[in-house]
């Protein structure tokens, strides 16, 4: 009866440890998981951004050949336009950069 009852006591044990590797192994599949979700919804925010941005850069850049030849005085604003907003999509694309959570396997 003793050695019955110490042999379900390791068996018991035995299937703790394993529940326990398993759970282990859920948590970080759900952690990669979530990581995963944030990293695509970061970048979903990111083109969202970009593309807004440059699809502006490319409407003044269709306009700016318009105004050299109706108002030339309006091209230097235009491409200052272009300039600015290039410059805002880049420091998008830095500042994305930094907010990214790490791959989890490095």
């Amino acid at each position: 009866m003793a050695f019955d009852l110490l042999r379900r006591a390791e068996e018991a044990r035995r299937r703790s440890e394993d529940l326990l590797a398993e759970l282990r192994a859920y948590a970080e599949q759900a952690q990669e998981l979530a990581t995963a979700q944030e990293r695509n919804r970061l970048a979903r925010e990111l083109h969202d951004a970009v593309t807004q941005t440059m699809f502006g850069v490319t409407l003044t850049a269709e306009a700016a050949p318009i105004a050299s030849e109706q108002d030339p005085s309006r091209v230097p604003a235009l491409l200052e336009k272009i300039q600015e907003s290039s410059a805002d999509a880049l420091e998008e694309l830095r500042a994305h950069r930094g907010r990214a959570p790490a791959h989890p396997r490095g």
